[in-house]
């Protein structure tokens, strides 16, 4: 039974700070993914306090360097490899951000896990692009830097 575009997840961990990537969704000229579903927490790993993080979901127009392969998995066996690439990690490089690109600022507590869902036919697209992409950006934290972990859903 065919449930319509395909879905693709990954997830990415990095250090959290003043403006450094942690997950990156990478466009391609031979389709438009759009992210439907956004998860961030903190590593388990990290000693439970109350650290405020600030983070963003901006527009990119270069994917920077440095940054590891994510983890691209299709939600359905069924389907090909995704189309679309991520990036997570570290980068040497951040990516290059759109000004005035930010889809949506995500505040949140490490104690807490934060979900974004979009409402269907709000997916937050990419053009059939190359060199866009849609990162989640960690702007600034607060009594801290825990790792963040993304998970990022997109169709294709």
């Amino acid at each position: 039974m065919a449930f319509g575009p395909r879905a693709y997840s990954s997830n990415g961990t990095a250090a959290s700070g003043t403006n450094k990537g942690v997950l990156l969704l990478g466009g391609v000229t031979t389709t438009r993914p759009g992210i439907y579903d956004i998860i961030l927490g903190v590593s388990a790993g990290a000693a439970p306090a109350d650290v405020a993080l600030g983070l963003e979901l901006i527009r990119t127009t270069a994917d920077g360097t440095g940054a590891s392969a994510g983890d691209d998995v299709a939600l359905d066996e069924a389907s090909p490899a995704a189309l679309a690439d991520t990036l997570q990690g570290a980068w040497t490089a951040e990516p290059t951000k759109t000004a005035a690109g930010i889809m949506l600022t995500m505040p949140m507590n490490s104690r807490a896990t934060f979900r974004w869902v979009a409402a269907p036919g709000s997916e937050i697209m990419l053009d059939a692009t190359a060199t866009d992409g849609l990162l989640i950006n960690s702007l600034a934290t607060n009594g801290g830097t825990p790792d963040v972990v993304a998970t990022m859903l997109w169709k294709e």
